[in-house]
């Protein structure tokens, strides 16, 4: 049984190696969750959708006015 388990284990990494890899992998998934809340937080008012949506129909409107003048 021991055998088994050496071979089955024997191919993985040291455990500091694996802790490395798991600290590294907690540390990039903050940053990027930190990162998006701070760009959505600091978007400029034109950047936002529901702006861009308004500036269309705007648009669409001024459009139709000097369409009919």
């Amino acid at each position: 049984m021991e055998a088994i388990l050496d071979r089955v284990f024997g191919f993985l990494p040291q455990r500091i190696i694996l802790w490395v890899g798991v600290g590294t992998l907690v540390f990039i998934l903050a940053f990027q969750y930190i990162y998006s809340k701070l760009t959505e937080i600091l978007k400029l008012p034109w950047m936002k959708e529901e702006n861009q949506q308004q500036r269309k129909q705007i648009l669409q409107k001024n459009n139709k006015n000097s369409k009919q003048n």
